[in-house]
C-alpha cells in the first residue's frame, strides 16, 4: 500500500495523545525511583516523532504499515557509568512487568560476553519475561545501547514505545553519529572509520570512568567503617574541640535521634506519621534550645 503523509498524520493524531500520557507515566516513574531510591538515573528524556520524520522513514525503509512502526514514541535512560546500566535494566524491566506492558523485544547493540555483561542482560530478562529471547546485535558502526520496545493496548490501539538506555558518553556518541550518519544514505568511508575509531575511544574511557568509580567506592567504604569504629567526631556539625562541653554529654545522642528523624520524614507518605514525626522534630529543637541558653 501506497503511504501518503496524509496517512502518517491521521495515524499519528489518533494515538499521539495516548503515547505523551504513557512517556510522561514512565518518566515520572524514573524521576521518582532516582530522587527517592537511588536509582542511578543522570537523566532522561522523551520525544514523540514528528509526521514528517515518520513520513520519510516510510520511504526510505518502504514501510506498506503504518501500525508496523514501532518508534513513534521514545524514551531514552542515561546514566554516568556502566556498571549502573545493569542495576537499571533490573528496574526497568521489572517496572515494565509491574506496570502490565508487554515486551514485544530486546536487543542488544555491541554488548559482548567478555566481562559478562550480554549474560547478565540476559539473566535479568528472564526473571520478569521468560518469553521474550534477548537479541545481541553486533554494528560495524560501534554503536552501543540497550533497547526495548513495549507494548500497552488501550481499546483498538496498540501502543508501542522505544526505551533506550545507555551511559552518557554512549549516548554523545550516538547523537554524533546520528546527527553526521544517519539517513545519509551513502557515508564517506573517512566518517565510517572515524567513528568506529571514536566508538573504541569512548568504550575505553567509559571502563575507564567505571574503573574510577570504583576506587571511588572502596574509599567511601574505608572512611565509612573508619568512622564507625573511631565514634562520632562532630556535634551539630561542628569539630568537637570548639563544642560546649555541656553538648558532649548527652546532646549527641538527642541529636543522633534528631538527624534520623530528619532523614525518615520525607520518607513517610502517611499524614498521620508525618505529624507524628514533625512532633519529635519539634520536642528535640526545644531540647537544642535549652541547652544553647544554659550555655549562655
Amino acid at each position: 500500500m501506497f503511504i501518503k503523509f496524509s496517512d502518517v498524520e491521521k495515524h499519528l493524531t489518533g494515538i499521539k495523545a495516548q503515547l505523551k500520557g504513557e512517556l510522561k507515566a514512565l518518566d515520572e516513574m524514573i524521576v521518582d525511583a532516582r530522587d527517592e531510591k537511588d536509582i542511578p538515573v543522570y537523566v532522561s528524556k522523551y520525544r514523540i516523532k514528528s509526521p514528517e520524520s515518520i513520513y520519510l522513514k516510510t520511504k526510505r525503509k518502504r514501510i506498506t504499515d503504518l501500525t508496523t512502526i514501532t518508534d513513534y514514541a521514545g524514551l531514552r535512560v542515561l546514566t554516568l557509568f556502566e556498571k549502573d546500566l545493569f542495576e537499571l535494566n533490573d528496574f526497568l524491566l521489572e517496572n515494565y512487568k509491574n506496570r502490565g506492558y508487554e515486551l514485544e523485544s530486546l536487543n542488544v547493540f555491541n554488548y559482548h560476553n567478555d566481562e559478562h555483561h550480554l549474560e547478565s542482560i540476559t539473566q535479568i530478562a528472564a526473571k520478569y519475561f521468560p518469553e521474550v529471547p534477548v537479541t545481541s546485535i553486533k554494528k560495524k558502526s560501534g554503536y552501543k545501547s540497550i533497547h526495548y520496545i513495549i507494548k500497552r493496548t488501550l481499546g483498538k490501539a496498540q501502543l508501542l514505545i522505544e526505551i533506550q538506555l545507555r551511559t552518557l558518553l554512549q549516548d554523545v556518541w550516538g547523537e554524533l553519529e546520528h546527527s553526521l550518519s544517519y539517513k545519509k544514505g551513502d557515508i564517506h568511508p573517512h566518517i565510517k572509520k572515524s567513528f568506529a575509531i571514536l566508538s573504541r575511544d569512548l568504550e575505553n574511557n567509559d571502563m575507564l570512568i567505571s574503573h574510577l568509580r570504583e576506587i571511588s567506592d572502596r574509599e567511601r567504604s574505608g572512611e565509612k567503617f573508619s568512622n564507625e569504629k573511631s565514634g562520632p567526631r562532630v556535634y551539630l556539625n561542628y569539630e568537637g574541640d570548639i563544642v560546649p562541653e555541656i553538648f558532649k554529654e548527652d546532646i549527641a545522642t538527642d541529636f543522633q535521634e534528631y538527624e534520623n528523624i530528619m532523614l525518615n520524614v520525607k520518607s513517610f507518605r502517611d499524614p498521620a506519621e508525618k505529624k507524628s514525626l514533625c512532633q519529635q522534630q519539634k520536642r528535640h529543637i526545644k531540647k537544642f534550645l535549652e541547652k544553647l541558653r544554659q550555655v549562655s
